[in-house]
């Protein structure tokens, strides 16, 4: 009986713990256009890794989609565009991409600054946790990412 109750109170306290830092971590700030961008270009990212490469037609559908949704998110110059460029700099969507991200959010300066660094402390909710492993980033970048904009600089490998 009382490993019973152990066992219940271990997770009783487990997720307390989880909903409480959930509730914690919905406070911070992101648009739902934002969010409507993330989950767009990741769905786009899950999309094309199950796709059949033997079906060249759709394979390349779903390879182009994955641009067409990263240049929604890299050409909205707005607070939704930026939200969501800081979220995704805490994913890994491939080299290329992040790099994008990454020379963007440089770019943008200190306007993306208090997402970066909000979303450094604690990522908010988009609907898809939890993401793939494959999607799953470090967050290492960010900190080059914020000390590059701090000391005003720019970016300038790659077309903008």
């Amino acid at each position: 009986m009382s490993k019973t109750i152990t066992i219940f109170l271990a997770l009783f306290l487990i997720f307390t713990v989880s909903v409480s830092f959930a509730n914690e971590c919905g406070g911070s700030k992101l648009s739902d256009s934002a969010r409507e961008m993330i989950v767009s270009y990741l769905s786009a990212i899950i999309e094309f890794r199950n796709a059949d490469s033997t079906k060249k037609e759709e394979y390349r559908y779903k390879h182009n989609n994955i641009y067409v949704e990263l240049d929604k998110v890299l050409n909205d110059k707005t607070p939704n565009g930026d939200q969501a460029i800081a979220y995704l700099l805490h994913t890994y969507t491939g080299s290329h991409p992040s790099e994008e991200l990454e020379c963007s959010a440089i770019n943008r300066g200190k306007n993306i600054l208090p997402y970066i660094k909000l979303y450094s402390e604690c990522l908010p909710s988009i609907g898809m946790e939890p993401l793939p492993m494959h999607l799953k980033g470090s967050g290492s970048s960010t900190r080059w990412v914020i000390t590059s904009i701090e000391k005003g600089e720019l970016c300038t490998d790659l077309e903008q």
